[in-house]
């Protein structure tokens, strides 16, 4: 019975490490939604340079540049939020941008970022799926949902 019971452990085992193997492995393309090769590399491109840009303002403690990332009619309710988080000494560092998908008017990406704040002293690596969306010629960023928050010793 016991080694039965192992057999089956390990058979599961392997099929788990090969699932997670595949997953790991497989070549993942952006997904693009009538875009054409060159409008996809554009959105990239400016969901990027938005992203960095709200990354220095954070660094710079800038409200008013973190404020130029997000859509206009949002702002006021940001602000609010925003001014407390700013008061507490952060930086971030960007580690991956991954775009997974791109449409018209917006850019879906998964980020990574190191993010290591004064007060309270503590530095942790964050994970988000980012929204961008496109108004008026300009990218900003439309809603950002925390995905993994691991604690970087």
């Amino acid at each position: 019975m016991r080694r039965l019971l192992k057999l089956v452990l390990t058979a599961v085992g392997v099929l788990m490490l090969a699932a997670a193997a595949a997953f790991f492995l497989v070549d993942r393309r952006v997904v693009s939604e009538n875009v054409s090769a060159q409008a996809a590399t554009g959105a990239k491109q400016g969901a990027r340079a938005t992203y960095e840009a709200n990354i220095a303002a954070i660094n710079q403690g800038s409200v008013a540049g973190y404020l130029k990332t997000v859509p206009p009619a949002k702002r006021a309710e940001t602000k609010r939020s925003l001014a407390a988080g700013m008061r507490r000494g952060t930086t971030v560092t960007l580690q991956s941008f991954k775009v997974q998908k791109v449409t018209a008017t917006g850019v879906v990406a998964k980020v990574s970022q190191l993010q290591h704040t004064r007060s309270p002293a503590e530095k942790q690596s964050l994970e988000f799926t980012v929204e961008f969306v496109r108004q008026d010629g300009h990218w900003y960023i439309k809603r950002s949902v925390l995905v993994n928050a691991v604690k970087v010793r």
